[in-house]
């Protein structure tokens, strides 16, 4: 019986190259969207950061103010005033909690301040909230 040789030992055949260069097409599209997801992980942290450090901002700023002062428009004033980077959306509101429904019998002395940051991450648009309860009592109306 004889056996063929499949074996080409004359040196490097059409095959093997063709073979190595898809083992590493195939790595180096494993690390480039290694990277890029890291890339985008890291953004998504650092935007979200800056909006959160600019809601504590803001809620410190109202926090500064006396009660009477704290309105809708020295809010919008000190968030434009507070977020400087650009790509960041505020919204803010200041609701008097006498003022929702139901509640129309009550005392002026709880507000409601809503701060919403908008800004985008890989082309999607991300929403950061907070909701914070301003009493009459938090604040000194000397």
């Amino acid at each position: 019986m004889s056996t063929k040789k499949f074996m080409n030992n004359k040196g490097v055949t059409t095959g093997d190259i063709v073979i190595s260069i898809i083992i590493i097409i195939i790595f180096v599209t494993i690390i480039t969207n290694s990277f890029y997801n890291y890339y985008i992980s890291v953004q998504y942290k650092k935007r979200k950061t800056v909006a959160v450090n600019a809601v504590i901002d803001i809620i410190e700023g109202v926090e500064a103010m006396k009660y009477s002062e704290v309105n809708e428009n020295s809010v919008k004033t000190l968030a434009n005033a507070k977020v400087t980077d650009k790509g960041y959306t505020v919204t803010t509101t200041v609701t008097q909690y006498n003022q929702t429904t139901g509640n129309t019998n009550k005392q002026d002395v709880i507000k409601i301040l809503n701060v919403k940051i908008e800004y985008m991450v890989n082309k999607k648009t991300e929403v950061f909230e907070v909701k914070r309860l301003i009493t009459k009592g938090d604040f000194n109306e000397s």
